[in-house]
């Protein structure tokens, strides 16, 4: 099976920047989507504890890159030169920009709007400068695509936690408004996940379907994962949200129930995001 083939340590370095910009920006984007839900202590420890992934992953991930460049010879990876020709690539200059944005992150924490969400965009934009999109084309219709589909994941996993922290605080009538906000604007966002993913997809592969693609295998993992993530939140909505509005104390904790599958399987989006950058996508 083609996914077999991904290097490990590398798909584990990757997943773990995705999830730490996932959890940083998505600390800034609840804090702006929903203020009225007093969860900033709680936001705070998610948006340290994404920049603390960062910080520590992607120096690491550089240097297995290095590693790789250089043939397996870490004294040659470490090297003056070859740090600076690191610098040079996507890859380098990509994680300047993420590690650059999540001190911004920090520094601005919740209270400076604006400058969380510059950086917020700049880490998101990052991105574009590295993977399959900024060396295919159509890129002027490539690189609007992927922001929207990266900002729509940014905002709908990164905005988990923030509502399970209020689901275990916030009063019943504001957790139940929050919740029907929240997947009001998940609709939307993750219309815009799929439609831009999908058309990415095709995109990038020439819309000829290959099932022994690793990417697209990937990209059927992240599929799927996706659709259950669809059926839980459907199922906040239709059943959950009304028995919030009830005040009760079985609805919270169903909801509590829910949104914990639901981190879970993202962190399956994440994982299948990260396999889907070792293939290229038109290949095995």
């Amino acid at each position: 099976m083609a996914l077999a083939e991904a290097d490990g340590l590398a798909v584990l370095l990757r997943m773990a920047v995705y999830g730490g910009t996932v959890l940083a920006a998505g600390a800034v984007l609840f804090r702006l989507s929903f203020p009225a839900l007093l969860v900033d202590p709680a936001l705070r420890k998610q948006l340290w504890f994404g920049a603390g992934l960062i910080i520590i992953c992607e120096p690491l991930r550089y240097l297995l890159f290095l590693q790789q460049i250089a043939g397996g010879d870490l004294a040659l990876a470490l090297s003056p030169s070859m740090r600076w020709i690191g610098m040079e690539t996507p890859l380098g200059q990509a994680a300047v920009v993420r590690v650059a944005a999540v001190v911004v992150m920090l520094v601005a924490g919740l209270r400076w709007r604006a400058l969380g969400l510059a950086a917020t965009g700049a880490m998101i934009g990052a991105y574009l400068i590295e993977g399959h999109t900024a060396s295919s084309d159509p890129r002027a219709l490539l690189a609007p695509l992927l922001f929207v589909h990266l900002l729509a994941v940014h905002w709908w996993i990164g905005g988990l936690p923030g509502l399970f922290a209020a689901s275990g605080s916030a009063p019943a009538r504001d957790l139940a408004r929050a919740v029907r906000r929240f997947g009001n604007f998940a609709a939307w966002a993750v219309g815009a996940l799929v439609i831009a993913g999908g058309i990415l997809l095709g995109l990038l592969t020439g819309w000829r379907l290959d099932l022994a693609s690793g990417y697209q295998q990937s990209f059927l993992l992240k599929l799927a994962a996706v659709a259950l993530i669809l059926a839980t939140a459907a199922l906040n909505r239709w059943r959950l949200t009304p028995a919030l509005e009830s005040n009760s104390e079985t609805g919270r904790e169903a909801l509590r129930t829910s949104l914990i599958v639901e981190m879970v399987v993202s962190v399956l989006i994440l994982l299948a995001t990260a396999l889907a950058i070792s293939f290229p996508p038109g290949g095995h």
